[in-house]
């Protein structure tokens, strides 16, 4: 099943990714919104496994990543330019669109596609999350 957002978009990324019992993969070129991280640190807390892939420039400040480091993310930086806005969510439900997961994404106009029980379209958002790797 899929469903396309265009408002809303920060509470419906948090509903799903808090509803992961496993593992999240997120690939996002952007990713500032302490919200949104703050609900990745809990669930690091829950023990999820959380890899996070970023691109390495001023945008992404590394103190923002430090307490997801330290709770057992793994932390990967892209050299090269990456316009990627992906989550893959216990290996079958990926969350996919323009919404790059920073404060300013959230007024703008963006948006998200959410595909859950998908192993599939899945699995080809996780090769892609290892080659970017």
């Amino acid at each position: 099943m899929s469903e396309a957002y265009f408002t809303n978009i920060r509470n419906n990324i948090i509903e799903n990714i808090k509803d992961s019992n496993k593992s999240l993969k997120i690939a996002v070129a952007w990713f500032t919104d302490k919200k949104l991280l703050k609900v990745v640190e809990k669930l690091l807390d829950e023990k999820r496994d959380i890899e996070i892939i970023v691109f390495n420039d001023r945008i992404n400040k590394k103190e923002l990543y430090e307490n997801l480091y330290y709770k057992g993310a793994k932390i990967f930086l892209s050299q090269k330019l990456m316009h990627n806005k992906f989550c893959v969510i216990d290996e079958h439900t990926v969350i996919n669109g323009s919404y790059n997961w920073t404060f300013n994404a959230s007024t703008n106009n963006e948006n998200i596609q959410i595909t859950r029980h998908h192993y599939e379209l899945a699995n080809n958002f996780l090769k892609e999350f290892e080659s970017l790797k």
